[in-house]
């Protein structure tokens, strides 16, 4: 999966708003913007793993996977923000198994 670089990404947190005079199934859903940052390198959360205090997330380099730690900014559960470790264009892999290890041969659909 390749990652992109973001104009903006905003962290988001739902809950239903009811009006006191309205009925139960009157309930509208809204979102509050809790913080946004323009430019930012972000990432599906599912690329990311811990090893002790670090985090990695492994690269497709050549067919094979290479072991990247990173530095993580803001989440939003989803998507994370990157502040190191990785470049917009690189292929990551979205939800390595505990089989991939450092040159593990691999195959990625583009």
């Amino acid at each position: 999966m390749c990652f992109r670089r973001s104009a903006t990404s905003s962290v988001r947190s739902g809950t239903p708003q009811i009006d006191s005079c309205a009925k139960t199934d009157d309930a509208h859903p809204s979102q509050t913007v809790v913080d946004t940052a323009h430019n930012v390198v972000k990432i599906p959360a599912g690329v990311l793993f811990r090893r002790s205090d670090d985090w990695y997330a492994y690269l497709s380099i050549n067919g094979a996977a290479k072991l990247q730690r990173v530095a993580v900014g803001k989440t939003n559960g989803l998507e994370t923000e990157i502040t190191e470790g990785l470049s917009p264009g690189d292929i990551v892999l979205l939800h390595p198994t505990d089989k991939i290890q450092d040159g593990t041969l691999i195959h990625t659909a583009h």
